[in-house]
């Protein structure tokens, strides 16, 4: 059963559960596999199993967005207490980028707001880097951009 799960054939799940092999056709297999396969019970537990691996699928995505939530709330933490830097500012758009590609799906991302606020932040941060003229006062931009985002969450 857990064969079929794992995406494997009616036949090979079949081997695998341990029916003998010996002497007998594939054709032989595949009528048998199917057969077990049509018995009330079996496909029952079948579907139970297939729910309970698509269950652990999504605490899976749960648990992933759960540590992309705890790593912005870090990352807006240090930039509230110490300031914006760069990797902390890289690491808090870094989460919302994930949060926002896990709650969309691949598709692009529906909210253009957040898409620009993103890139504003990040042509900020390579501004930050280059050195240009009022670092001091671009730090304090970045800070107010990115806190206006979690404002606005």
């Amino acid at each position: 059963m857990l064969g079929l799960i794992e995406g494997k054939s009616q036949r090979k799940a079949y081997i695998d559960a341990g029916y003998s092999t010996k002497g007998k056709s594939g054709e032989y297999l595949d009528k048998e596999a199917s057969t077990l396969f049509k018995n009330r019970k079996v496909s029952g537990r079948y579907e139970k199993l297939r729910q309970e691996v698509a269950e652990q699928s999504k605490w899976t995505r749960q648990k992933a967005f759960e540590e992309y939530e705890w790593l912005k709330n870090v990352a807006k933490n240090d930039i509230e207490i110490e300031g914006v830097k760069k990797a902390t500012a890289d690491a808090f758009l870094a989460s919302l980028d994930g949060m926002n590609r896990m709650t969309l799906g691949n598709e692009v991302l529906a909210n253009k707001k957040i898409e620009t606020e993103i890139k504003m932040l990040e042509k900020k941060i390579e501004q930050i880097d280059k050195g240009d003229s009022g670092t001091e006062d671009k730090i304090k931009q970045l800070h107010d951009a990115i806190t206006e985002v979690i404002v606005n969450e």
